[in-house]
């Protein structure tokens, strides 16, 4: 091999590519005094097409123009079209140069212009209920208009026609939220849909929606946790894994920063496979404070805290956010537990755990002589928690009886303990296990949970994402 030939074809690559690097960073001068460049003067149109957006520049005395469609690319054709990959709010930056050459140089004078634009295609579609799961059920979406409609029935030929939803602002990335409540839905069914957008006068594909069983017969399954927030592809992974069942329980912190568009759009975006498929009740964790929260999820009650009741079980949603508010609660639980007596199963589900060993602990100590003095009083069977980002299963608990040490069985009857779940891994950075008196089986790992009622028997599993192992099952019976 001829390595002088070799270095002097390197020398040369590394001599144009430096040279090109200096053009890029170090454009031409602004001219000197004595010689006059107009600045030119830019605007731009541009004409949407779903997520396909058509650029024209309206310039004079320009020879060249750079554009940056504020989404990482970039174009220096005069009328380019770009093809973005999800709805949002771009800021859409032009800038115009007018160069001359003068002698041996070349001078340039220019212009910038920036203007937003809303690219938009029906997107963040979700299921909420205003009642229970057959009751109230809510389909919700945004898009940047104020005529879509939805068609929908039990069959492909959607029989029972098209409906315009309510709209309202979308305060996530400025837009319009369109929501449609059904009326009683059939159990056990196959809800076909189509959502038309009026801004691209498209109907989508048909898509379906599996509806909750029949509650009479006392046979259902449910999964919880929580805790979605900050690593976008762990949630991703997770939300490809969690099953589909009747309806799950969402244990808040869905995003980083409740008031951040961008972690609301990094949510829907990365979970769009269990977003759009699951009938979710949430309540709200701490990073979920703001205005999005209420605006985007559709829960029954005031949509904070709030019960329902599916075949022998009465579920009860609470918000430990705001203390302000735990006096008004307190007795909204009392009344609710009160109430509900007969029910076989009594469930309920918050953010913020009472039992844990890592960062968060004593935080909820204030609400044991209230909150947890009704679950023991009440037989509260299982509480299903987020806020940690770990797994833990609790010995059996009755802190009329011991607030040390379990008691010997799980149950609702006197003397027999409550059952605390802490499922906080949806994506959210994993904590290390939890240790103490109270712990039964505690693992740090990407999960999900499940809970079979059929009757008087009970089957938990907690589910490891990533795998499927069931890596922990408790089956209570009465």
């Amino acid at each position: 091999m001829n390595y002088k030939c070799l270095f002097l074809v390197v020398l040369i690559l590394i001599s144009f590519s430096c040279k090109k690097e200096e053009e890029k960073t170090n454009p031409p001068p602004d001219p000197p005094a004595n010689i006059v460049l107009e600045k030119p003067s830019v605007d731009f149109n541009y004409s949407l097409d779903g997520l396909n957006v058509n650029f024209e520049s309206v310039l004079e005395n320009a020879t060249r123009v750079e554009w940056d469609f504020g989404n990482g690319n970039s174009s220096d054709e005069f009328n380019p079209t770009q093809v973005y990959d999800r709805s949002s709010r771009y800021w859409i930056t032009l800038v115009a140069y007018n160069d001359s050459t003068v002698g041996d140089s070349t001078y340039s004078a220019s212009k910038e212009y920036k203007e937003p634009i809303r690219v938009s295609v029906i997107d963040h579609v979700r299921w909420g209920s205003k009642i229970d799961p057959l009751n109230g059920v809510t389909i919700s979406w945004r898009n940047n208009t104020e005529a879509d409609k939805i068609k929908w029935g039990y069959t492909e030929s959607m029989e029972n026609g098209v409906f315009d939803p309510l709209v309202d602002n979308d305060l996530v990335g400025y837009f319009n939220k369109h929501e449609f409540t059904f009326d009683a839905l059939t159990p056990s069914s196959t809800i076909y849909y189509s959502l038309y957008d009026s801004g691209t006068d498209e109907w989508t594909e048909v898509n379906t929606f599996k509806t909750a069983v029949d509650p009479a017969n006392n046979h259902f399954k449910f999964t919880a946790g929580g805790d979605s927030r900050t690593v976008v592809n762990d949630w991703n992974i997770v939300s490809k894994a969690i099953e589909v069942t009747d309806f799950s329980l969402y244990l808040g912190d869905i995003v980083n920063s409740g008031g951040s568009n961008k972690d609301w759009e990094a949510w829907y975006y990365h979970g769009v496979d269990f977003i759009s498929k699951n009938l979710s009740f949430h309540i709200r964790g701490n990073h979920d404070a703001g205005t999005r929260f209420p605006n985007n999820l559709v829960n029954p009650g005031n949509g904070l805290y709030y019960s329902f009741e599916f075949g022998n079980s009465i579920f009860i949603g609470l918000d430990d956010y705001y203390d302000e508010t735990w006096p008004e609660q307190t007795a909204f639980l009392e009344e609710v537990l009160e109430a509900n007596q007969d029910k076989t199963w009594k469930f309920l589900f918050f953010h913020s755990p009472f039992f844990t060993s890592e960062g968060h602990a004593g935080e909820m100590d204030t609400l044991r002589s209230t909150w947890w003095k009704l679950f023991d009083d009440y037989g509260v069977d299982i509480i299903y928690n987020g806020h940690e980002h770990t797994y833990l299963r609790t010995v059996p608990i009755n802190l009329s009886i011991s607030d040390s040490a379990g008691v010997a069985e799980y149950g609702s009857n006197a003397g027999q303990g409550r059952c605390e779940i802490i499922s906080g891994c949806y994506g959210a950075p994993l904590y290390s296990p939890h240790e103490g008196w109270f712990v039964d089986n505690s693992f740090a790992r990407l999960h999900y949970t499940t809970t079979e009622v059929n009757g008087t028997e009970l089957t938990f599993k907690a589910i490891d994402a990533e795998t499927g192992e069931v890596f922990d099952e408790l089956i209570l019976s009465k």
